[in-house]
């Protein structure tokens, strides 16, 4: 009897403990429902069967589910935490339906609801922002960081004038990054500005083609190393010495009663350099370049001349440090990418939906300073010899990381 009873007693605490721990897993996940919010200004795109991705933004798991007959998904026994909700409707060739919303916060046992906004994103027929080196290999110090705009239009564009700037703020590359505290409503705050020059005619772009802007255009691969300490190969190395224009700082601090940097800053006569207009960090041996942790490049072209003498202060700037940012009108932008450090990181962005809904970055964990990694588009389709480049607005699903740059090439 008394052997019963402790095998009775034993199930019952075992059964106890199972259902305690079950218990107990469960309080980790919580449900999310996203319901799409149609557009009024494109009723007949349907909702119906669209898919939904969820991303989690500390380890980079993605779940995706379609929508039901009234555009909803529900995404159940999600781990707790942070996420990011992203679709894309193609509603036509030449139209994109956008729906993006960033760090929903899932708490244990919670069901929690979101509606999403789709906001309809034409195809761009203008210059577009193709890729950004910023993560060159730490035996030459990233001396051969660029950038790529191409023409995804079907007429001759000419790149004469047109603006490009590197906007402020912090990438979340380190657990001391502080958020951008500033309103992005009407004006984005730029670090570096400048452009490229010409009459309005001198620098025609055709469709389908590009122009490279370097930091130094110079050909990498003349200073191979076979026995370099970082064991590159000839392939890591880039000749940069036909890009069409590149980032030469030198007359501008001149200009400004600074010296340039002769070890950073290198000069190649053969290619024309971009006219600069600003610099946070203008002072002796200070150089022209894109943020090595994650730049926010937007292109632009303003109405007249930029106004170069409307800055602000930078919120973090103290006494011993006082900087400046320059205001960019967001009406005037024509493209931006966000590349920001990691796939956590949602919270660092410098551009808004309006024109970038998503961003990017290299590697999901961040830790990619000296990868040779390179941010470049997807392309959506070809038409006879032009390849026309993927542009809904989103750097989340426009770009892609690839191992190496790709200048002029894919």
């Amino acid at each position: 009897m008394r052997k019963l009873f402790f095998n009775a007693l034993s199930l019952t605490l075992l059964s106890l403990i199972l259902l305690s721990c079950e218990k107990e897993e469960k309080t980790y996940l919580g449900s999310l429902t996203v319901k799409l919010q149609p557009n009024t200004n494109y009723p007949t795109a349907s909702l119906i069967d669209v898919e939904v991705k969820l991303i989690n933004t500390t380890d980079n798991i993605t779940r995706t589910a379609n929508t039901d007959a009234s555009g909803t998904v529900i995404f159940t026994n999600i781990p707790v935490g942070q996420y990011n909700v992203s679709t894309s409707i193609r509603v036509s060739a030449g139209l994109t339906l956008n729906g993006v919303m960033q760090s929903i916060t899932i708490s244990a046992s919670e069901n929690k609801s979101v509606n999403v906004e789709l906001t309809g994103v034409p195809e761009s027929n203008n210059f577009i922002i193709k890729e950004i080196f910023f993560a060159g290999k730490q035996d030459y110090d990233q001396k051969d960081r660029f950038f790529e705009i191409y023409n995804n239009s079907d007429k001759t564009l000419y790149a004469d004038g047109l603006h490009f700037a590197d906007l402020a703020g912090n990438t979340g590359s380190s657990a001391n990054d502080a958020v951008l505290d500033l309103t992005l409503d009407t004006y984005y705050y730029a670090m570096r500005v400048a452009k490229i020059p010409g009459s309005g005619t001198t620098y025609p772009v055709l469709p389908g083609k590009s122009i490279v802007i370097a930091f130094n255009a110079i050909n990498f691969k003349e200073s191979f190393n076979p026995n370099n300490w970082a064991k590159l190969t000839i392939e890591d190395y880039l000749d940069l010495s036909k890009a069409d224009f590149e980032m030469y700082a030198f007359p501008f601090l001149q200009s400004k009663g600074f010296t340039g940097n002769k070890s950073f800053d290198i000069d190649n006569p053969s290619v024309p350099n971009v006219d600069i207009l600003f610099m946070q960090n203008a002072a002796n041996n200070a150089f022209f370049t894109l943020n090595a942790y994650g730049p926010a490049l937007v292109i632009f072209r303003p109405e007249g001349a930029l106004n170069v003498d409307d800055f602000i202060l930078a919120p973090t700037a103290t006494p011993n440090n006082r900087f400046y940012y320059l205001k960019i009108p967001v009406k005037y932008i024509i493209d931006g990418v966000d590349v920001l450090d990691n796939s956590s990181s949602a919270k660092f962005k410098r551009t808004t939906n309006v024109v970038d809904a998503g961003f990017t970055y290299l590697k999901a964990n961040g830790n990619a300073f000296y990868s040779n990694m390179s941010i470049r588009r997807k392309v959506d389709r070809t038409e006879g010899s032009r390849k026309i480049l993927m542009d809904t607005n989103n750097s989340s699903n426009d770009f892609e990381a690839i191992a190496r740059p790709t200048p002029k090439n894919y």
